[in-house]
């Protein structure tokens, strides 16, 4: 998982145990293969720091954002 970003949080799926979702300091969402250690899914929708990430417990392909620009974003992701 390489990016030139920092990351600010990690979450892993519990129900596609292959992906990982992080957040940086840019703002940006990326979802990880976690097998082939290649970016899936970028979101470029926060304007500022992007602090948390994670997985919805109840349905797998949707992913939750929160970011310094006061956005709480939801973000539908492919499972596979």
């Amino acid at each position: 998982m390489s990016t030139l970003s920092k990351h600010c949080c990690l979450s892993w799926n519990k129900f596609t145990k292959n992906q990982i979702a992080s957040s940086d300091c840019e703002g940006i969402v990326t979802v990880w293969d976690a097998t082939t250690q290649q970016s899936v899914m970028e979101y470029k929708e926060h304007e500022k720091w992007a602090w948390s990430v994670d997985f919805s417990c109840t349905e797998p392909s949707m992913l939750v954002s929160g970011s310094d620009d006061c956005k709480d974003l939801k973000h539908g992701i492919l499972v596979g």
